[in-house]
């Protein structure tokens, strides 16, 4: 093979290798990557629905609310922090509560998924009344706006049944992005936040609890009296004496290293056999070998010429 063929093989290969490590590439990453998780900041249960519009600016949160047994009165569940990005499709919660004391007698899922209007939406919601102590809340909208923001999910009707503190708490919160084709769960809510409801009686006080330590400042002037006569002590000092310590060094011993001998090279024959050519489409040879090759080809056919011209020129003298 010449030494542009050789070189040629070189550029081929290197064009493949490079082809095949961006396959592998793209294999590995993919030509798309997904957006970023989106985040709800925060899922809670407010015990005043008063100043909370479907989607805005949420009123002041109530967490604990004081009711007669036998007052019927509403809950809001309330979303923050939904990015225009994710936007919202649909939500699902469960509402647990104490059946000795309250019941579920009323639900409104169109607040804030309704808020743009246009709702085709399918409510996955238990009936009411409930009585169990387990509410199941789902909602989805086909339709085709999405709210982001904050807002209220849904607004829930209680009835005191029992005296006592019932607590309120959300668990298996979901809230659904608003991708038309796909929805997928908004995977991080930041934070979910539970109430309580008292009936007969008022709401537990909740007391802080001081953390760290008191720091107190002394007050007051101290008045100091001298009494009788000082006598000066001398007191010897002791002074410490650096002793040096010997450090051993370690001494380097040198090792032989043996001499390899050298190898005789074996004296070329007179007899020159070409060598085989690698064939078709198997491991090419790199460029230096393929120019010995030519160089020794080259020096067996000036041989040849030689000895022929030899021999013409001894016929010759013998003409």
């Amino acid at each position: 093979m010449s030494k542009a063929g050789s070189i040629f093989v070189a550029i081929v290969a290197s064009v493949s290798l490079a082809v095949l490590a961006t396959a592998l590439t793209l294999g590995t990453s993919g030509t798309a990557q997904a957006d970023p998780a989106g985040t709800v900041d925060e899922v809670a249960i407010d015990m005043d629905p008063t100043g909370n519009p479907a989607n805005g600016t949420l009123g002041t949160r109530e967490t604990c609310i004081s009711k007669t047994v036998g007052a019927t009165f509403d809950i809001d569940v309330t979303v923050k922090g939904i990015d225009p990005a994710d936007s919202m499709s649909g939500f699902e919660f469960f509402l647990n509560y104490d059946p000795a004391k309250l019941k579920v007698t009323g639900v409104d899922n169109l607040q804030m998924i309704d808020a743009g209007g246009g709702t085709s939406g399918i409510d996955f919601t238990d009936s009411v009344p409930n009585t169990g102590g387990v509410f199941h809340v789902a909602m989805s909208d086909f339709g085709p706006n999405v709210e982001s923001g904050d807002g209220v999910l849904s607004r829930i009707t209680l009835e005191s049944i029992g005296a006592g503190v019932s607590d309120l708490t959300l668990t298996t919160v979901v809230v659904a992005d608003g991708n038309p084709d796909d929805p997928q769960e908004i995977p991080n809510i930041t934070a979910i936040l539970n109430a309580q409801e008292a009936q007969g009686e008022a709401c537990p006080v909740i007391t802080a609890t001081p953390t760290g330590t008191p720091t107190g400042t002394a007050t007051g002037t101290a008045t100091a009296t001298a009494t009788g006569t000082a006598t000066a002590t001398a007191t010897a000092t002791a002074t410490a004496t650096a002793t040096a310590t010997p450090t051993a060094t370690p001494t380097a011993t040198a090792t032989a290293t043996p001499t390899a001998s050298p190898t005789a090279s074996p004296t070329p024959s007179a007899t020159v056999t070409p060598a085989a050519l690698p064939p078709t489409g198997g491991t090419t040879s790199d460029p230096g070998g393929s120019i010995w090759l030519i160089i020794t080809l080259a020096l067996a056919a000036f041989a040849i010429a030689i000895g022929a011209g030899a021999r013409t020129l001894s016929w010759a003298a013998r003409r």
